[in-house]
């Protein structure tokens, strides 16, 4: 007992010094929830009724324009109840703000973007910035020929997707290349242009059908497959070249073909090949077995470069074989063959008798500087107009997609003819150039032109003729920008080059990708066995 009594006396001395618990008096609301009555020091704040289904927004927004997010639904107050924050907004509800200021219309078509910058600008802009934050040290201006550079329009497109081709031939290891002549340093030679002899012609010219100059967009007229024999004999194998080297008529022999591809070599963007013979002062020039220097191209020169695609009928190998074809369909079309014109001499490529197209040949001389060149040169029909009869040129060009061509010549051709004659000298511009000095060298007037389509953007195969014109081949050179003295002073030299390098057998090379024509000696059995 005394222990637990002196244990009660310590509880309680301590229990004297600890702080009391007082609880605030709790007023009892018999009527409901809630307090009974407002304390004094929140009696004049406002109260807004609420309800837990209400939308709640933001207390305060000072970047919003007025437009209220929840539009339409319950927000907070929105409830129609009469609070302190509901203001009085008569008037402002009949009031409207008048905007003086113009409509500013949107600009048509879609807004400019802007091209990313490429690697090259990337690092000059880099390599900028860096030389600014190298103090004492000034901007380097860029030189006068470079900024010349930088005004051309070459430059600007310098990003534009380039195609490679490859070479017409196989440069063999055993091939010595002897010169090489840039084609840039022939655009600006001149001579005088030779006078033309006619020596002897060939064949029979048959005349040209002018029913079918009623063709148009809306009168088509189908081009049929090719039934007539086509036989391109080469210069060491025709007959008459042969007795007039034995009668010493020439020192140099060729084709129109070779001779305007040279002449028009500056032109030219795919690779092709010439054989070269120089034997005792005498230059003959050929073509190999299997060469495609006599077919035609399309679009050759076009600043958008056709694809290097043989799958591709829009390749610059399907479009070459189409523009070829389309070339004889045409004049097969338009020549009839019931009214001939004999020439001097019979056919020297058709002993059998064979349907034959391409049935007449004027062999021509032209004394060129040191050299007595004499040409073969086809003639294709001959031409009967209100004014005027005589030989002249059957040619065709032909559209093949007007999306890459940008000229769509069903519409174009009947009211802008022009237009579309322009877009041919522009992406043909190495074609055309051949037809014109092809007719120089014969002595044709003039080039009957047919303008054939496909049937469709997606068949190479089925074409129409569309529409056709005479054009007259001075004007046309004229229209070309082409300058005949400037043709056979790049004639010249190549004929100076091969005399100067002397006997041998030769192959000259349009190279691909560069603008050059390289001379390369071959070995005395290249091209055998049938191929030269």
């Amino acid at each position: 007992g005394a222990m637990g009594g002196g244990a009660g006396e310590e509880d309680a001395a301590a229990g004297a010094g600890a702080p009391a618990l007082r609880m605030p008096e709790l007023p009892f609301n018999g009527d409901g929830w809630g307090p009974c009555s407002v304390p004094e020091h929140l009696r004049e704040i406002p109260y807004a009724p609420y309800g837990r289904g209400d939308r709640l927004g933001r207390s305060a927004d000072w970047n919003s324009n007025g437009y209220n997010k929840f539009s339409g639904k319950s927000s907070y107050g929105a409830e129609g109840v009469n609070t302190v924050f509901n203001f009085e907004a008569e008037e402002e509800d009949t009031f409207h703000l008048v905007d003086s200021k113009p409509v500013v219309k949107k600009p048509y078509g879609r807004r400019f973007q802007q091209r990313a910058p490429s690697r090259r600008e990337r690092e000059e802009e880099e390599a900028r910035k860096a030389a600014e934050k190298v103090p004492g040290q000034r901007q380097k201006l860029p030189s006068k020929k470079k900024a010349q550079e930088m005004m051309r329009w070459a430059y600007w497109r310098r990003e534009v997707q380039q195609v490679t081709y490859g070479a017409s031939v196989d440069v063999k290891p055993d091939w010595d290349s002897v010169r090489t002549v840039p084609l840039q340093s022939l655009a600006g030679k001149t001579t005088e242009v030779p006078a033309r002899e006619v020596l002897t012609t060939a064949g029979h010219l048959e005349t040209v059908d002018n029913a079918y100059d009623r063709a148009g967009p809306k009168t088509e007229r189908d081009l049929h497959k090719l039934t007539r024999v086509i036989r391109p004999v080469k210069t060491s194998r025709d007959p008459v070249m042969k007795r007039l080297d034995q009668e010493g008529k020439g020192n140099v022999f060729a084709t129109d073909s070779l001779v305007t591809a040279l002449m028009c070599a500056p032109r030219s963007v795919y690779s092709w090949d010439i054989a070269a013979v120089v034997v005792n002062g005498k230059i003959w020039l050929d073509k190999r077995d299997g060469s495609a220097i006599e077919m035609l191209t399309n679009s050759e020169t076009s600043p958008e470069p056709i694809p290097n695609d043989p799958n591709n009928i829009n390749g610059c190998q399907k479009l070459s074989e189409e523009a070829t074809n389309v070339n004889w369909e045409y004049t097969q079309l338009v020549l009839n063959p019931t009214k001939k014109k004999p020439l001097k001499e019979r056919h020297p490529f058709n002993p059998d008798g064979a349907n034959l197209l391409g049935t007449a040949f004027s062999y021509n001389r032209f004394a060129l500087g040191a050299h007595q060149l004499v040409v073969r040169c086809q003639q294709d029909g001959w031409l009967e107009m209100k004014d005027w009869a005589g030989p002249c040129l059957i040619k065709a060009v032909n559209e093949f997609d007007a999306r890459v061509t940008g000229v769509d010549w069903r519409q174009k051709l009947e009211n802008q003819r022009g237009a579309v004659l322009a877009t041919e000298l522009k992406n043909n511009a190495y074609k055309l150039g051949r037809w014109c000095m092809q007719a120089f060298l014969s002595g044709v007037e003039h080039i009957k032109l047919g303008y054939v389509s496909r049937t469709h953007a997606k068949n190479n195969r089925d074409h129409v003729l569309i529409g056709s014109q005479v054009l007259r081949a001075k004007d046309f050179a004229t229209q070309l920008i082409l300058k005949e003295a400037n043709c056979w002073a790049t004639m010249e030299t190549v004929l100076d080059t091969l005399r100067e390098l002397g006997n041998g057998k030769y192959v000259i090379l349009r190279e691909p990708n560069q603008p050059n024509l390289k001379f390369y000696s071959v070995p005395a059995n290249t091209f055998q066995g049938g191929q030269f």
